[in-house]
């Protein structure tokens, strides 16, 4: 039996462009909240919690990240703070209500020498830091949620 259409959904991140277009498809008849970075925080674990709390959402469609991918090399810590630590936040809420997560990712959690596409099970090597946050972010929301948590590169 097909899974339930969620009633309530979560987007992180969207004033970006996948946010954006994740907004246009969003099936019509959900609870669809969006909210900015003044109401959600990736960098904010409290304001992580919160923001779900309120929302109780029963999927979170996550693609807010930090996306500055050469200023990453730079300062690491705070896109590990937003990938990792905003996701981990986000995983341990989605968990505390029972609501699913969808975390996308990106290819950079690969070695980039592949001219074909990746299969799921390719093993990964992160080509910069902003990879590394990625794939520090999928480990923590596959370890938290587990099957309740899907993860698109």
């Amino acid at each position: 039996m097909p899974a339930a259409t969620p009633q309530r959904i979560l987007l992180t991140g969207g004033s970006g462009q996948l946010g954006y277009e994740c907004q246009l498809a969003a099936p019509q008849g959900v609870e669809l909240s969006v909210p900015d970075r003044a109401e959600l925080d990736l960098a904010n674990p409290d304001s992580i919690r919160a923001c779900v709390a309120e929302l109780r959402p029963d999927l979170i469609l996550h693609c807010g990240a930090w996306t500055a991918v050469d200023a990453a090399e730079a300062q690491e810590a705070e896109a590990l703070a937003v990938n990792e630590g905003g996701s981990r936040a986000l995983a341990e809420a989605a968990r505390s209500l029972g609501a699913r997560l969808i975390l996308v990712s990106t290819d950079y959690v690969f070695s980039g020498e592949s001219s074909e596409p990746w299969p799921a099970d390719a093993p990964v090597q992160p080509i910069n830091a902003y990879g590394r946050t990625k794939l520090a972010a999928e480990r923590a929301v596959h370890e938290i949620l587990g099957p309740r948590a899907q993860i698109v590169r």
